[in-house]
């Protein structure tokens, strides 16, 4: 089988198009994977940031939480402190009842005897 010049020409003229179409394709998805690139990293920095910042507000959380837990164990002592004088101080008045109808009850006494 002959090829003609022209026919050979023609053939590896389409060829080089098919390349070239090829090239061009690869060189736009190039572009756009490199676009995608650059936004991808912007995105991580911000997210970065943002994971900072955030990690910045978790430890003053933490703080505030134990500053907080040590306020809440000292109020609890000033409660138990404030039970037992309540406590206490029922117990005198309970005492101070029964002081009292126990002098009542001499009385009555002394003056049923008189």
């Amino acid at each position: 089988m002959q090829v003609s010049f022209r026919q050979l020409a023609e053939y590896q003229l389409g060829s080089e198009r098919q390349i070239e179409s090829r090239f061009e394709r690869l060189e736009a998805l190039l572009v756009a994977t490199r676009k995608n690139v650059r936004i991808m990293q912007e995105r991580t920095a911000l997210l970065e940031m943002r994971t900072g910042s955030l990690e910045q507000r978790m430890a003053s959380l933490k703080g505030r939480m134990v500053g907080l837990e040590m306020r809440m164990e000292a109020l609890a002592r000033r409660v138990a402190s404030l039970e037992e004088k309540m406590a206490t101080k029922e117990d005198m008045a309970a005492l101070e009842a029964r002081i009292e109808n126990e002098v009542a009850a001499l009385e009555t006494r002394i003056k049923g005897r008189a």
